[in-house]
C-alpha cells in the first residue's frame, strides 16, 4: 500500500475530487470545514431523497440549498453538471433528486438542457413528475428545452404496460398531460395509436365498450386491451382467471392493480399467479405477504432465486439498505440467505483493504434520522453496513463510537446480522458525535481510517492529533460542512447510498489521483 504524505516518505498523497473551502462549525459547534459549491452538491445529491427532513435540516431548507448548489455550478462549470446529473441517476441510483436537478440546470441556462433532462428520467412516471414539478415551481411557461427533454423520454419510456402501472386517475399530472404540453414525437405506429388513447382518456373521451377495446386490439394496444376486457369481467367471474396467469401477464397486471381488482384481497392463489410477472422491488417490498399467505414453497423458492441472482441485482439498482429493510420490515428467515447474497452482490464495488483498517460507525442521536419517513432504516444503519461490508472483506478494527465509543470484537461473518448487532448497540457509547477522539483512542498502528458518519462533531481538538494515514469520510447526510480538512493531504470525503463511489478508493490506494466518479 502506498504511505501518504509523512515523514519518513516522499510519496506525493494522490488527490482525490473533494474539497472544503475554509473553517468552520459544525451544527453542534465543533471544527468544521466549508466544502466547495461542488463538493457539497455531489454530497447533498447522493444523500437527498428530496422532500425529506433530517436531523439537522428541515426538508424545505434542504431542497433549497440543494437549488441553489445547483444553480451555481451551472453557472461556474456546465460541464460538471452534464456528467453529474446522469451519474446521479444511472450509477448512484438517485430517482428524485437527479429530476430535479435537471430542471433546475435548465431554469438556471445550463447548455444542453433537453438532454440533461431526458438522462433524469428513466423511468415511465417519470416525464409527468417532471412536468409537475416545473408546473408547480415555474409556471405554465416552460422553456422549449425542457418540453423536448421531458417529450424525448416519454417516447422513450411510454409504452403500454408503463401507461397501465403508471397511468391512473388519482395522480394530478397525467401521461395525457405530458402529451399535450411537450408535445412528443411518437417513434412507432403503436406509440402513436397510445399516445391518441392516452390523451382520450386524459379528457374522458373514452369509453370501455367491446367495440372500442376491439378498435385498441386492431391498433396494436394488445396489452390495454386485454386489460379492460379484464376490467369488464363481473366480480363473481373475477377469482376464476388466477387459474390463467398467463392472462394476467399479458394484461399488464401489477400486484396493486390485482388486489384491487380481485375480491376478498390477495391469498396464496393470488400471490402465486402475479409473483412471476412482479419486479424486483415489488418482490422484496412483499416477503412477508408471501410468508403470510403461506404461497406455496416452490414459488418462494422461485422468489429466493431470483432476489439471490447476480442479474437481477444488478438490473434491479438497488441500494444495499434496500435489502436491509425487505430483511427488517420481512422478519423473514427464509429469505434471509437471499437477501443476505443480494446484499453481498450491491456492494461488489468495495475494496479488499491490505494491512489493517480501523472503522468507525457514528451512532449518535442526529444519525438515528431514517434515511426517509417511509423507511424503517436509519442512517446509522446504512453506515453500520457499510462498515460490517469492509470487514467482512479486509481485516478491520470495528468501533461504534458517538459521545464515548467502544470496539466491537467479534463481528459475525454476515453482513445482515453483523449490521443488526451494531443496531442493538445503538445508545450504548452515548449520544452526541466526538469522532476524531474516537480515531485517538484505537488507532494503534492501523494503516487506515474509514469512518462513517453525518460530520456535526461536537467541539473536540483532537483532529489536530490524528496520525499521518490516509482518513476516508463517508458522509451520510450531506450537509454543508464536514469534520473534515480535505486540503489536508490523505484526507477524502465520499457519500450516498450505493458503493459507487467506493471505486475511486480503490484508485486512492493504488496511490492514482481520482477524479469525480463519472470521470472514471
Amino acid at each position: 500500500m502506498p504511505k501518504f504524505s509523512g515523514s519518513n516518505t516522499k510519496t506525493r498523497p494522490p488527490s482525490g475530487p473533494t474539497a472544503t473551502t475554509g473553517p468552520a462549525v459544525t451544527h453542534e459547534g465543533g471544527s468544521g470545514w466549508e466544502k466547495d459549491a461542488k463538493t457539497a452538491l455531489y454530497t447533498l445529491g447522493v444523500a437527498n431523497l428530496v422532500g425529506e427532513p433530517t436531523f439537522y435540516e428541515a426538508a424545505g431548507e434542504r431542497d433549497d440549498r440543494f437549488r441553489a448548489l445547483v444553480a451555481q455550478v451551472t453557472a461556474e462549470d456546465p460541464a460538471w453538471m452534464q456528467g453529474f446529473i446522469p451519474w446521479l441517476r444511472a450509477s448512484a441510483n438517485m430517482r428524485t433528486a437527479p429530476l430535479v436537478a435537471a430542471l433546475e440546470y435548465a431554469h438556471a441556462g445550463g447548455p444542453n438542457a433537453r438532454g440533461v433532462i431526458a438522462s433524469a428520467l428513466q423511468r415511465a412516471d417519470e416525464p409527468a413528475e417532471a412536468l409537475g414539478y416545473w408546473l408547480a415551481r415555474y409556471g405554465r411557461k416552460i422553456p422549449m428545452a425542457v418540453k423536448r427533454g421531458i417529450a424525448d423520454a416519454a417516447v422513450r419510456h411510454y409504452t403500454e404496460r408503463g401507461a397501465l402501472k403508471y397511468d391512473g386517475s388519482s395522480r394530478g399530472i397525467r401521461m395525457g398531460d405530458v402529451i399535450e404540453l411537450t408535445h412528443p414525437h411518437p417513434a412507432t405506429a403503436q406509440q402513436s395509436a397510445l399516445f391518441k388513447h392516452l390523451l382520450d382518456r386524459r379528457h374522458g373521451h373514452w369509453d370501455t365498450t367491446v367495440e372500442n377495446r376491439a378498435l385498441l386490439d386492431d391498433l396494436g394496444l394488445t396489452m390495454v386491451a386485454a386489460a379492460y376486457r379484464l376490467d369488464a369481467l363481473p366480480t363473481e367471474d373475477r377469482r376464476g382467471r388466477l387459474d390463467r396467469p398467463d392472462m394476467l401477464t399479458a394484461a399488464g397486471f401489477t400486484w396493486e392493480r390485482l388486489s384491487g381488482w380481485l375480491p376478498g384481497g390477495m391469498d396464496a392463489q393470488a400471490w402465486e399467479a402475479i409473483i412471476p410477472s412482479m419486479g424486483y422491488m415489488a418482490l422484496l417490498r412483499n416477503l412477508r405477504n408471501f410468508e403470510q399467505a403461506k404461497v406455496n414453497e416452490t414459488v418462494l423458492r422461485q422468489v429466493a432465486d431470483k432476489i439471490a441472482d447476480p442479474e437481477e441485482v444488478a438490473r434491479s439498482r438497488q441500494f444495499p439498505y434496500r435489502f436491509l429493510s425487505a430483511y427488517i420490515n420481512s422478519g423473514t428467515t427464509y429469505f434471509a440467505p437471499a437477501l443476505e447474497k443480494a446484499l453481498d452482490l450491491s456492494m461488489a464495488n468495495i475494496p479488499v483493504f491490505p494491512g489493517r483498517t480501523l472503522v468507525l460507525v457514528d451512532t449518535s442521536a442526529s444519525m438515528g434520522a431514517p434515511v426517509s419517513q417511509r423507511s424503517a432504516v436509519r442512517a446509522h444503519d446504512v453506515g453500520a453496513l457499510f462498515g460490517v461490508a469492509v470487514a467482512a472483506t479486509s481485516k478491520v478494527d470495528f468501533v461504534i463510537y458517538a459521545s464515548g465509543h467502544a470496539a466491537i470484537n467479534s463481528l459475525p461473518v454476515s453482513v445482515l446480522r453483523g449490521t443488526e448487532l451494531v443496531a442493538h448497540k445503538i445508545g450504548s457509547v452515548g449520544h452526541g458525535t466526538e469522532t476524531w477522539p474516537a480515531a485517538l483512542a484505537h488507532h494503534n498502528g492501523q494503516d487506515r481510517i474509514v469512518v462513517f458518519t453525518d460530520s456535526q462533531d461536537h467541539p473536540s481538538h483532537a483532529y489536530q492529533q490524528l496520525p499521518d494515514v490516509p482518513i476516508y469520510v463517508w458522509d451520510l447526510n450531506g450537509y454543508g460542512r464536514t469534520n473534515t480538512d480535505l486540503s489536508t493531504p490523505g484526507r477524502y470525503l465520499f457519500g450516498g447510498f450505493t458503493d459507487a463511489a467506493f471505486r475511486l478508493i480503490s484508485l486512492l490506494e493504488a496511490g492514482q489521483d481520482a477524479g469525480w466518479p463519472w470521470e472514471l
